[in-house]
C-alpha cells in the first residue's frame, strides 16, 4: 500500500467501473458495495495514477502481452483503426472527446467447402481522449513491425474507411509497406447510396431499388466491387 490510495483490487475495480461512470458515480456505487468506499478524490487520483503507470510502461505492457497472449500465426493479416467523437460526462457538464480503436486480425485462407477466409484471432488498441490517434496508430504500426519480424506474412491488407488521412498516413508508414488497402463495405455502401441518390433523386423508390440491389452484389459476389462498377456505368 506504500503511496497507494487503494489497494490493487480496488484499483481494479474503480478502472474498469470509471470506463462507463464518473468518479462522483463510482463513489456511489462503492458505498453500496464496499464497508469503506473510496471518495471521489481518491478515484480521480486512482485513475490518473493507472493512467500514468500504462503511459510510462506502455512498451513493457505490450510486451507481456505479446508474450502471454500471442496473435495466432494466421497467413494474412488484417489492420485497421478509426476515431469518432464521444460524449465524455464530467462533473456537472459534458464534453466531447475523440476515441480512437484499432485493430489487427491474422486470418487463414478459405478451406474446403469455405469461401472466405478465416478468422483466428484479433488484437485490440485504444486510446481515449486523443485528437488524431497518432499514438494509437504508432501502437498499431510498432505490433504490425513486430509480426513482420516474427513471421512472413503472405498479405497483409488495411481496412478503413475514406478519409484521406488515414489513407495517407497507410501509404507513408514503413510498417504498412506492400499493403492492400481497402475501404471498408460501409463507407462503400454510403458511396453507393449517394450515387443512386444522384441518379435517380433523392428518396425515390428507383434510387432505393438501385442501392438495395448493387450493395448486396458489393457485399456477396467474389468480384462484386467491379460488378458495381460495370454495371453502375451502364444504367
Amino acid at each position: 500500500m506504500t503511496d497507494r490510495f487503494a489497494t490493487p483490487e480496488i484499483e481494479e475495480m474503480v478502472a474498469f467501473s470509471c470506463s462507463a461512470l464518473t468518479p462522483c458515480e463510482v463513489e456511489q456505487l462503492m458505498t453500496k458495495a464496499l464497508p469503506v468506499a473510496p471518495s471521489s478524490t481518491a478515484i480521480k487520483r486512482v485513475i490518473r495514477d493507472v493512467g500514468d503507470f500504462f503511459e510510462k510502461r506502455g512498451d513493457e505492457v505490450e510486451e507481456v502481452i505479446a508474450r502471454d497472449a500471442p496473435l495466432a500465426d494466421s497467413a494474412n493479416l488484417v489492420i485497421s483503426w478509426d476515431g469518432v467523437m464521444v460524449p465524455v460526462r464530467g462533473d456537472g457538464k459534458t464534453e466531447w472527446k475523440e476515441a480512437g480503436i484499432g485493430r489487427i486480425s491474422a486470418y487463414d485462407p478459405p478451406t474446403d467447402g469455405e469461401t472466405r477466409p478465416q478468422l483466428r484471432d484479433s488484437r485490440y488498441f485504444a486510446r481515449m481522449p486523443e485528437t488524431g490517434m497518432k499514438t494509437l496508430i504508432d501502437q498499431v504500426a510498432a505490433r504490425v513491425a513486430a509480426l513482420r519480424e516474427e513471421r512472413q506474412p503472405g498479405q497483409v491488407a488495411i481496412i478503413c474507411d475514406g478519409k484521406d488521412s488515414i489513407w495517407t498516413t497507410a501509404e507513408k508508414r514503413e510498417e504498412f509497406v506492400g499493403a492492400v488497402l481497402i475501404l471498408d463495405f460501409y463507407h462503400a455502401a454510403q458511396s453507393l447510396s449517394g450515387a443512386a441518390q444522384a441518379i435517380f433523386g433523392p428518396d425515390t423508390p428507383e434510387a432505393s431499388r438501385w442501392f438495395e440491389k448493387r450493395r448486396e452484389r458489393l457485399l456477396l459476389d467474389d468480384d462484386g466491387v467491379d460488378n458495381c462498377c460495370a454495371r453502375s456505368r451502364d444504367t
